[in-house]
């Protein structure tokens, strides 16, 4: 449905609401078995179905949910199983996931024939670099 919506915002943004409340939030009264089966389809679906279309800003959006549920459940089966299934498949992918981060980048233009502009966009990409580097350091001391 998403792939036919051309990913549009608004639907995406529906879908993950949907998702959060009604399957990963602690109250939605989701049974363990159907979060477990989401956990494991959801990367495998997302990059039969994405991969080739989706930007590394629109893939982070599809796993945030993820992430910020991992970051509050007290329930420590869901984080496990959030670890293994989401972060796990993250980190088996990071290096084909680098390499196609640098092509984004250089595709839309990462460098600038401007001196100073240049000298900022490096500064974000170094700032950004840090900050996936730590997000990457902390899933894996997750699992």
């Amino acid at each position: 449905m998403m792939k036919m919506k051309e990913w549009e915002n608004s639907v995406v943004t529906r879908f993950l609401e949907l998702l959060t409340a009604q399957v990963l939030h602690s109250t939605s009264g989701a049974p363990c078995w159907l979060q477990f089966h989401i956990l494991d389809l959801y990367m495998t679906e997302l990059a039969a179905v994405g991969s080739a279309e989706l930007t590394a800003a629109q893939n982070l959006t599809f796993i945030d949910p993820f992430c910020k549920t991992a970051s509050k459940t007290k329930d420590r089966i869901l984080l496990k199983a959030i670890c293994g299934s989401i972060f796990s498949a993250i980190l088996d992918q990071a290096p084909f996931i680098i390499e196609d981060l640098l092509k984004e980048v250089n595709a839309t233009g990462g460098g600038s024939e401007e001196p100073d502009s240049g000298q900022a966009s490096e500064e974000e990409e170094e700032g950004e670099r840090r900050k996936r580097k730590r997000s990457l350091l902390r899933a894996k001391n997750l699992l």
